[in-house]
C-alpha cells in the first residue's frame, strides 16, 4: 500500500478558524519520466513510447475541438465545455431590478474550456490503495503527528457505514484524514472499510 505525507493548513481567508487538510507532492513526472518505467520488459525505447504519447495528446486535443468526449482508457475523460450564465439585477433591497432574459446571454460573455473527469471506478480504486501520514514538515519524517482519535466512545462507535472518504470500517469514528489500519479510532479494521481511505484494498496497477 501506498503512503503520502499530508499536512494541516488553515483558511485564513474565512475570518474564523478552519483547517484542512493538503497533500504534499514533491514532483511532476512528465511523459519521458514514466516512459521510462512504461518500456520495463516490453523491448521497444523510451523514446519511441514518448513520441506516441506526444502523438495520443495531441489527436485527442484536435477530438475534442471538434466537439468529441475523448477518453483516456478507464482513467479520465476530457471534454469540450463553456462557462457562460446572467442573472437578474438587484436593487439595494434584494428585489428585483431587471430580469434575466436567454437574450441576454451571448457567446461574447462565455469562456471556453477543456473539461476533465476522473473515473469513479479509479477514485474509488486509488482510496483503497493508500494510506495517509500527517506531517508537519514536509521535508522531515521525523515531525509526524499523531492524528486526534475520531468521535466515539473510547473510539469504538456503532456499526458505521463503511463507505465515503472518511469514515473507518466497522467504527463509527469520522475522523478526517486517519493513516491505514484502525477504521474510527479502534473500532474495526481498515479492510472493512468500503472504499474509504481508511481501508486496505487492492493495488492500483
Amino acid at each position: 500500500m501506498a503512503t503520502i505525507k499530508y499536512q494541516v493548513k488553515e483558511n485564513k481567508t474565512l475570518g474564523t478558524h478552519s483547517f484542512y487538510a493538503q497533500a504534499i507532492s514533491f514532483s511532476t513526472l512528465d511523459f519521458n519520466d514514466l516512459a521510462e518505467e512504461v518500456v520495463e520488459g516490453l523491448g521497444i525505447t523510451p523514446e519511441l513510447v514518448s513520441t506516441i504519447l506526444t502523438r495520443y495528446m495531441r489527436v485527442a486535443k484536435r477530438n475534442v475541438l471538434r466537439g468529441h468526449r475523448v477518453k483516456f482508457g478507464d482513467l479520465l475523460t476530457i471534454y469540450p465545455q463553456i462557462s457562460c450564465s446572467v442573472k437578474d439585477e438587484l436593487n439595494a433591497d434584494g428585489t428585483v431590478k431587471t430580469p434575466a432574459t436567454v437574450d441576454m446571454l451571448t457567446i461574447s460573455q462565455a469562456k471556453g474550456s477543456i473539461g476533465a473527469t476522473i473515473a469513479q471506478s479509479v477514485q474509488q480504486s486509488f482510496a483503497r490503495s493508500v494510506s495517509w501520514k500527517r506531517v508537519t514538515d514536509p521535508d522531515d519524517d521525523t515531525t509526524t503527528t499523531t492524528d486526534p482519535t475520531p468521535s466515539g466512545e473510547d473510539g469504538n462507535g456503532g456499526n458505521g457505514s463503511g463507505t465515503g472518504e472518511n469514515t473507518g470500517g466497522n467504527g463509527g469514528g469520522t475522523g478526517s484524514i486517519t493513516p491505514t489500519g484502525d477504521g474510527g479510532g479502534n473500532g474495526g479494521n481498515g479492510g472493512n472499510g468500503g472504499g474509504g481511505y481508511n481501508s486496505g484494498g487492492d493495488d492500483m496497477n
